[in-house]
């Protein structure tokens, strides 16, 4: 647990470990150190061979991740979806009172979701064009709905 700082991963090198000392006990030499040694040096060696295939890994998406567990989770309570129907069409309405220039860059970083560099580039203006009037209307919506910083 010390070496890889995750329980579960722990729990499997050990049960790994009993099997690797279980198929290479015919090769345990008395001679050359203890069985101890022998049986740490398999383990630790076993441990940092299944970090470095982890690291190498990109790390796993689960299906709890993409799937809803269960159909509560898939279940729209109807006054929420009224509300958030609501809520949609007020944003709508204060983001088509912003000047077009700042409605393209909002729609640019956060719905095509591009970084400021990507959006400034495809709008061919100064980066710190589009972080001014980003900022701008960043500042004007949260007026419109009332948010305080």
């Amino acid at each position: 647990m010390k070496i890889t700082r995750n329980e579960q991963l722990a729990n499997d090198l050990v049960q790994e470990a009993m099997l690797i000392i279980w198929q290479k006990a015919p090769l345990y030499d008395l001679d050359k150190g203890s069985a101890q040694t022998w049986i740490f040096t398999l383990v630790r060696n076993r441990c940092f061979d299944i970090l470095r295939k982890l690291k190498r890994q990109p790390e796993g998406i689960s299906a709890d991740d993409i799937y809803a567990e269960t159909e509560h989770e898939l279940s729209v309570d109807p006054e929420q979806e009224q509300s958030n129907l609501i809520q949609i069409d007020q944003i709508r309405q204060y983001f088509s009172q912003l000047p077009a220039a700042q409605q393209e860059v909002v729609e640019y970083v956060f719905m095509k979701d591009l970084t400021h560099q990507e959006a400034a580039q495809q709008l061919e203006i100064p980066l710190g064009t589009l972080k001014s009037r980003l900022r701008l209307a960043l500042n004007k919506l949260r007026d419109f709905i009332g948010v305080e910083e």
